[in-house]
């Protein structure tokens, strides 16, 4: 809410853009961090789309380079997307987490907002920001981490 109320005084009306249902694939870097010495980056793709125009469904992982897997974690996730006049967009999403390497096995939650701007008709970036909570998982000293993310995202 303190987003749109931030952009609305920016200069940006808040009206809806035509609605395209299509499909977007998401390429993404991203660090979480348990505080402010210590950071785990990894990368990730996802594939999503909306159902109506606000409400969009997706899944995605994510790949850590350090630890030589492959496939660490798939998300399958809800979006509620508020789009702004020009090629802006907000929304928000909740995620679940399931993670099978590393200290983090087992299940996580997150949710978060984020921020969408569309370069060209199919192609956009965005950033999203978050707070996971770590529900069940072999090394839970840690439970609780900030994520933020930036990425590029290809729209059909």
């Amino acid at each position: 809410m303190i987003a749109i109320t931030i952009l609305a005084l920016a200069g940006f009306a808040l009206r809806a853009q035509e609605f395209k249902p299509g499909v977007h694939v998401d390429f993404f870097g991203q660090v979480a961090t348990d505080d402010l010495d210590t950071g785990h980056g990894s990368y990730g793709f996802g594939v999503g789309g909306y159902v109506t125009e606000n409400l969009g469904v997706g899944v995605r992982t994510t790949f850590d380079e350090l630890s030589g897997h492959t496939f660490e974690s798939i998300s399958p996730r809800v979006m509620w997307r508020v789009p702004l006049a020009g090629k802006h967009a907000l929304y928000a999403f909740a995620q679940g987490t399931r993670t099978f390497h590393g200290d983090a096995i087992g299940w996580a939650v997150s949710a978060g907002p984020g921020y969408q701007y569309n370069l060209f008709d199919h192609f956009g970036v965005y950033t999203e920001i978050s707070m996971l909570k770590q529900v069940q998982g072999k090394n839970r000293s840690t439970d609780t981490f900030g994520v933020g993310e930036l990425g590029l995202r290809l729209t059909f």
